[in-house]
């Protein structure tokens, strides 16, 4: 009767903290890889040559290390989140295997930004000389 209690309260704090963490990730994950798409826009337009130059980069020869990072940051952040929610949501659900999804997706997040890291210092554009020839 003891462990009945006890498997409801954390089945009750799984519900109640789990959900609301899961969702807040998500949503964070989304803007963050939507405003980091963003660096792609200037490609279309002129006018800072910094960003251009960054932005041909993470399109032309950084482009698979630039999905890799999109794609462990939606994974690890949006769907075993996701996937978190669905096993929390379940009657009875595995505590080993919601800890396991939580683990993966810490790491595939952590990962995702250990690849957006090592990108900034690939992308960016290394300050001139004034009057130094291009």
């Amino acid at each position: 009767m003891a462990a009945t209690r006890g498997t409801e309260a954390l089945h009750a704090v799984m519900v109640s903290a789990v959900r609301p963490l899961a969702l807040l990730v998500a949503g964070a994950v989304i803007v963050g890889l939507v405003t980091e798409a963003a660096v792609l826009a200037p490609i279309t337009r002129r006018g800072d040559v910094d960003l251009e130059r960054s932005a041909r980069l993470l399109a032309g020869d950084l482009r698979r290390r630039f999905i890799g990072r999109g794609v462990a940051s939606l994974v690890g952040g949006v769907v075993l989140p996701l996937m978190l929610i669905l096993i929390t949501s379940w009657a009875r659900p595995p505590i080993g295997l919601a800890l396991v999804v939580a683990v993966a997706s810490l790491v595939a997040v952590f990962g995702g930004a250990l690849m957006e890291r090592r990108l900034f210092f690939l992308v960016v554009s290394a300050p001139r000389m004034p009057g130094v020839l291009r």
